[in-house]
């Protein structure tokens, strides 16, 4: 939120902004993960220096971790719920209908509750800005899924699955916990969108390897939507976040040095 946003359990106010979303040529829409709200803001205020948002929608699930709109007047969201990874609701928060589940390696780990498959498989979801097509990058494991929005379900449209997580599960009656083995290699630190590509900046380190540096790296891959890699880039600094031009020519980045630093790279200078 920069300088803009408050922090607060008030109707201006955000308590842990999870992730933003374009929403329209004039709102920007960001989740807020404890508030369990889609809030509107208008990308004209903060050229004015101030805040005016709005609420979009309020879910009355705690389930729910990461949260988008689409272009069919619905809302995917994806959490810890009970026996699906995506849940599609109405403009009122109301369930429409359940797809998928958490990925597994073997019948062991698909016999573990989808509660807690869901700790293990934390990612980002973002769509395009047609707000049709979704990908789904896991943070913790090199897998990524492409999906196809419709207005009443969603279809796979491919799924790389490079390795998957190395965890500890254990469950009990009053807690649950997936904890990662140092030895686990890390999928995906961001991802990012446009009408044709999908940017995804790639760890593939261990956590003993790079305790400091997991979430930190240079290497971007990109794939059409159809889940073919189309290519990479080597960047020559370590970067955070990535977000790219909607013509595919710049990539934006945070880096590190060691203060956050906005930098830029030109993707078609040759």
């Amino acid at each position: 939120m920069g300088g803009f946003g408050k922090k607060g359990q008030g109707p201006d106010e955000f308590l842990q902004p999870y992730h933003f979303q374009y929403y329209s040529d004039s709102i920007l829409a960001v989740f807020d993960l404890w508030k369990g709200s889609l809030i509107g803001l208008k990308a004209n205020s903060v050229s004015l220096g101030y805040l005016q948002n709005y609420n979009i929608m309020r879910l009355d699930s705690v389930m729910c971790h990461s949260f988008v709109a689409t272009k069919y007047n619905t809302y995917i969201a994806m959490g810890g719920y009970k026996d699906c990874l995506f849940r599609m609701l109405d403009p009122k928060g109301h369930r429409i209908n359940d797809f998928f589940e958490y990925p597994y390696k073997d019948e062991y780990e698909k016999s573990l509750s989808n509660r807690l498959r869901a700790m293990a498989y934390q990612g980002k979801v973002l769509t395009n800005p047609s707000m049709d097509k979704l990908v789904f990058a896991v943070s913790y494991s090199p897998i990524i899924s492409f999906y196809q929005i419709t207005p009443r379900s969603l279809k796979l449209l491919a799924s790389i699955i490079s390795a998957y997580p190395e965890y500890k599960p254990e469950e009990t009656s009053n807690s649950m916990s997936a904890a990662m083995s140092r030895n686990n290699k890390m999928g995906y630190i961001d991802v990012y969108t446009t009408e044709q590509y999908v940017y995804a900046l790639y760890s593939g380190k261990t956590i003993k390897d790079a305790t400091s540096g997991a979430f930190e790296s240079n290497q971007v891959l990109v794939f059409d939507w159809s889940g073919n890699p189309v290519t990479k880039y080597a960047l020559d600094i370590f970067v955070t976040e990535i977000c790219i031009s909607p013509d595919d020519a710049v990539l934006y980045a945070i880096s590190n040095k060691p203060d956050p630093e906005l930098i830029y790279f030109n993707l078609k200078s040759n």
